[in-house]
């Protein structure tokens, strides 16, 4: 009876170990494409900007040479402008990525050379316990 019990147990373990496995997975897999996608985008910002600015370049020398106005000039400003924005909230989106790659992966620590310490646990009450009993959750004694 009780081997039949340590069976079925054992067995849907191993089946929430294999179902924590593959959502792991899924997570890594989903967040190594975010990160292609946004660094993609990134280098399209980029270029839109270099674009941009040769555009403004052109307009001010024709503006200087008498054949723009202050308006067109004004005008490719406002496009670099947007390009610049542009490519900074590309890169916000891909060092997002790269940090939700980092946690799918958890290599955030590693690559920072942080060590985590355990804390010991109490006798008798857990760690939570004992902060509880101390009332600080961040040192508990």
């Amino acid at each position: 009876m009780w081997a039949l019990r340590s069976q079925v147990q054992l067995e849907q373990s191993q089946m929430s170990l294999e179902d924590t496995e593959r959502n792991i997975l899924v997570e890594v897999r989903i967040a190594v494409r975010a990160v292609e996608t946004f660094r993609k985008s990134v280098d399209a910002a980029r270029a839109n900007v270099f674009l941009q600015r040769k555009k403004l370049e052109a307009e001010q020398k024709r503006y200087d040479n008498g054949m723009s106005t202050s308006f067109q000039v004004l005008t490719f400003q406002n496009d670099l402008t947007s390009a610049l924005n542009q490519e900074i909230a590309a890169i916000t989106a891909y060092n997002r990525a790269l940090a939700t790659l980092g946690r799918a992966t958890a290599t955030i620590a590693q690559k920072r050379n942080v060590t985590i310490a355990k804390r010991p646990v109490k006798r008798g009450f857990s760690t939570r316990d004992s902060a509880l009993i101390t009332g600080s959750s961040l040192d508990p004694k």
